[in-house]
């Protein structure tokens, strides 16, 4: 809403929006949450998204609070219903795992593609949660996206 506010921006792991096929699959999945006690849905969230040990009781309380049917709902309307942004000039990096799901990457293609001037990477050996397996390399990025230097070489290409 307000892109004369940023210099410029970071996106990793994030979704372009959802079909009305997919949306509608997840709605439909999130019913699994009322049969799904928060210890499943974590070991199911670290081996799905190869969460590091270190954050795994982090997970768990985050789980505790917002693994409902509701809170996944709400997520697919909102991924059905998002709008990328066309008429902006802030420099844009789009990043993702390597390891990332098909959609994941498809999505962050999706943003280059739509997004004026933007530059998509992939962090290699890595998954959604690359900021955590890969924490050094996350930075690195950041800043150097930050201040207009030079990417990490170890990144690819979109």
């Amino acid at each position: 809403r307000r892109p004369e506010l940023l210099h410029r921006v970071v996106i990793s792991g994030a979704a372009a929006g959802m079909g009305r096929f997919l949306g509608a699959v997840s709605k439909w999945s999130a019913a699994f949450y009322r049969w799904l006690d928060t210890e499943t849905i974590v070991k199911l969230s670290v081996k799905q998204f190869r969460i590091p040990d270190g954050y795994v009781d982090m997970l768990r309380d985050d789980m505790a609070v917002g693994a409902t049917e509701a809170f996944a709902r709400h997520v697919a309307d909102a991924l059905m219903s998002l709008q990328l942004p066309t008429d902006t000039s802030v420099p844009l990096l789009v990043a993702v795992g390597e390891r990332e799901t098909r959609f994941a990457k498809q999505s962050a293609r999706k943003i280059v593609e739509t997004v004026p001037g933007a530059r998509g990477v992939m962090a290699p050996a890595a998954g959604h949660v690359w900021n955590l397996e890969k924490p050094e390399l996350f930075a690195h990025t950041v800043r150097a996206w930050c201040e207009d230097k030079p990417l990490p070489t170890e990144l690819r290409a979109l």
